[in-house]
């Protein structure tokens, strides 16, 4: 697993390519996903900031949970980053279990009727290996889960307490 944490647009070409050099095995299959919410930086770093005093004062007393601690700053930056109170937006993706054209269809046309919630977006609709992923902005889903049991729509829909991972891509390596 390679995990790139990207932060210019202009990035995304060269780190996708790099990702694609890495994979040389022709008995895997590899897939790529995409962080579904971005971040807060200035937050962020507001938060890694009131860890790095904690730190200090750990460093100072001679506690060895914060020599270790401070020895992998960059994983501790990394960590931060991904802390859901460091959202930069709040959006959820709904995982579709099925290709049949009939339930996404019918999702869809459940999500933009104007009786759903006139303020939600649909940012993107991929298709998967088993299916579709949706990407919306958070909202209230019990009328949207409701119909889904209701027209057995197999559907998943990704909490927000953790980010969720928008699938790009799979591949393998020709030989």
């Amino acid at each position: 697993m390679t995990r790139r944490i990207i932060t210019c647009p202009e990035d995304i070409d060269d780190n996708y390519r790099d990702i694609h050099l890495l994979t040389v095995d022709p008995y895997t299959i590899y897939r790529m996903y995409i962080s579904l919410n971005s971040r807060d930086v200035i937050k962020t770093a507001f938060n890694f900031q009131k860890k790095l005093f904690d730190l200090n004062i750990g460093l100072a007393k001679g506690y060895n949970d914060s020599l270790s601690l401070a020895k992998r700053i960059g994983s501790l930056w990394k960590k931060e980053l991904a802390q859901k109170e460091n959202r930069g937006t709040k959006r959820m993706l709904l995982d579709l279990d099925t290709q049949e054209a009939t339930h996404i269809n019918g999702l869809m046309n459940y999500i933009n009727e104007p009786s759903f919630l006139q303020n939600t977006k649909i940012h993107v609709v991929r298709p998967t290996v088993s299916g579709y992923h949706i990407v919306m902005d958070a909202c209230d889903t019990r009328g949207l889960m409701k119909y889904c049991v209701e027209q057995q729509i197999p559907i998943d829909l990704k909490q927000l307490h953790r980010d969720s991972m928008l699938f790009i891509e799979q591949w393998k390596v020709d030989v």
